[in-house]
Formats: C-alpha cells, sequence, structure tokens
C-alpha cells in the first residue's frame, strides 16, 4: 500500500492557502496560526472561515489546484503493481475525493466539513479514525498514523508493507510506523531525519524504485 499527504505533495499548493485567498481570509488565518499551535483547535476554528461557502465552490477550488506533474502515470504504474493507493489528510474529505478520483485513489481519509443544501455550517467533523484507541500504534489523541492503521486493517496490508508519501511535521508520526517513509520536497528537519528516502524533486517517479 502506498499512502500519501494532500497538501504540497498531491497537490502543488495548500487548499486552505488558496481558499483565504480566494474569499480574502488570508490575514486572519496567519494571526490565528499565530496564536494557536494546537492542531485539533486549529482545524476547528479554521473551518469557521468557510462558514456561508457553498459545497460545490469548494471542490471547483480543489479541482483547480495543480497536481505534480507526473502523479497519475505513477499511480497507474503503482496499480499494475497491485498497490493500493490512499490519500491521508487533514484537510477535508470533500477535497480528497476530488483528488483520489484524479489520481485512481482505492482510499481517501480526511476531515469532514459539515454542510446543509450545499452550504458549509462552519462545523467540522474529525473522524473516529483519527482518534486515539486502545489499539492505537501511537499515544497522540488525534493522528494520522490512526488513520494509516484504520486502512491498515481494513485492506489487509501491515504496517510494514506500507510505503507513506508526506512533506511536513504532521506527517512525521505516520511516516515513522510505515515499512517506508518518503519526505516529499520536505523543508521539514524533522520528517527529514525520521523519514527513510528523500524526494527533492517535484516528481514521484523516484517512488517506482521502492515500490517493486
Amino acid at each position: 500500500m502506498l499512502v500519501f499527504d494532500l497538501d504540497d505533495t498531491l497537490l502543488q499548493q495548500r487548499f486552505i492557502e488558496v481558499c483565504a485567498r480566494h474569499f480574502n481570509f488570508k490575514q486572519a488565518l496567519d494571526l490565528l496560526r499565530q496564536l494557536d499551535h494546537d492542531p485539533v483547535n486549529l482545524t476547528i476554528r479554521i473551518a469557521s472561515f468557510l462558514k456561508g461557502k457553498k459545497l460545490s465552490e469548494i471542490r471547483n477550488i480543489a479541482n483547480a489546484i495543480p497536481l505534480v506533474d507526473d502523479i497519475q502515470q505513477v499511480t497507474a504504474e503503482l496499480k499494475k503493481r497491485d498497490y493500493i493507493i490512499g490519500i491521508i489528510s487533514d484537510s477535508y474529505r470533500e477535497v480528497t475525493e476530488v483528488i483520489g478520483k484524479k489520481i485512481q485513489a482505492d482510499f481517501w481519509l480526511a476531515n469532514e466539513l459539515c454542510y446543509e443544501s450545499d452550504v458549509l455550517t462552519g462545523d467540522v467533523l474529525i473522524p473516529s479514525y483519527f482518534h486515539y484507541s486502545d489499539d492505537s500504534t501511537c499515544k497522540h489523541q488525534v493522528c494520522k498514523t490512526n488513520a494509516l492503521r484504520h486502512a491498515s486493517k481494513k485492506y489487509g496490508v501491515p504496517f510494514g508493507n506500507c510505503i507513506v508519501v508526506g512533506d511536513g511535521d504532521n506527517d512525521v508520526c505516520m511516516i515513522r510506523h510505515a515499512g517506508m517513509g518518503v519526505a516529499f520536497c520536505s523543508t521539514s528537519s524533522l520528517l527529514s531525519k525520521t523519514a527513510n528516502r528523500k524526494i527533492n524533486d517535484r516528481s514521484f517517479k523516484e517512488l517506482l524504485e521502492y515500490a517493486i
């Protein structure tokens, strides 16, 4: 199984940054990030910036963000090799679904925006598969590693047979527990120290050398 992060990994930009420019809340987003460093609080409070926006607008924005150029060719080849392809992101399911379909992913796990009649309420659901449970691999209360465990159990693929690709600090735990962790064009020194492999160019072609 090969699992990708979304922002600045599959996507050449960060979804919420594009939204912030499009809907004019970039200054408020930057201020919030300076004042609140708790990832769960940030997830909840950032979603409030999207209140009143149309779900169709969110999907259109996601669809317009460029992917890394060769991702579709690489995932097509990986699927020929019988790899299960997934996305695990702390962005939104409504975004990962758009991208997942583009790259023929088998699954996408992310937070879920709440909406009524195509209009976002400003609330967000952090699904149970991100939360700590008695059989969690790590001790974090909310973590991508828990989502990786969920996918691992669902598809019958042990962690040791998982390749995880990410770019930031929030990918460190998941990459540490995977059989192989790949830091993709990362500026995180912690991730670079944790990952087994590093890709410094915006191309996924090198993954085909690892995924045999």
